[in-house]
């Protein structure tokens, strides 16, 4: 019985101390067009750590954006997730994700970056989707 109850006060004490619990946040924006459609969609999600401690602060961004047409295909979106550096060193990019689409809702082209553009991907497609350039670059 006494072992029971020293484990019980043991992760009592553990699950209020430990550092690596997160809290997110969630938000959605939107714009409108004139007609009622949506013109822009932003999607927020922030992590960030329950307890403040200064040189093991955590704090992820990651970030949607939608553009549409006003015939409400999608004409542009951007996805991005940035992460605050250690000891609150600025931020940095872990990964952006541009994609663009013609108003008939056909990808064009899409650009992506990792790592604060250690490597760089561009893609160009034709009129029908298909692909027609890509170029990969390294800073190295």
């Amino acid at each position: 019985m006494a072992r029971l109850g020293f484990l019980c006060l043991f992760l009592i004490i553990f699950m209020l101390e430990v550092p690596a619990q997160t809290r997110t946040k969630k938000s959605v924006a939107y714009e409108y067009y004139p007609g009622g459609n949506v013109r822009k969609e932003v999607r927020t999600k922030v992590t960030t750590n329950v307890y403040m401690e200064p040189r093991k602060y955590y704090k992820r961004t990651v970030l949607d954006i939608c553009e549409y047409y006003e015939n409400g295909r999608i004409s542009h979106h951007i996805h991005k997730i940035r992460q605050l550096g250690e000891a609150w060193r600025p931020y940095y990019e872990l990964l952006s994700d541009e994609q663009y689409f013609s108003p008939e809702g056909i990808i064009q082209s899409t650009h992506t970056s990792r790592c604060d553009r250690s490597k760089v991907v561009h893609r160009e497609f034709d009129a029908k989707g298909m692909l027609i350039y890509k170029s990969v670059a390294k800073p190295w």
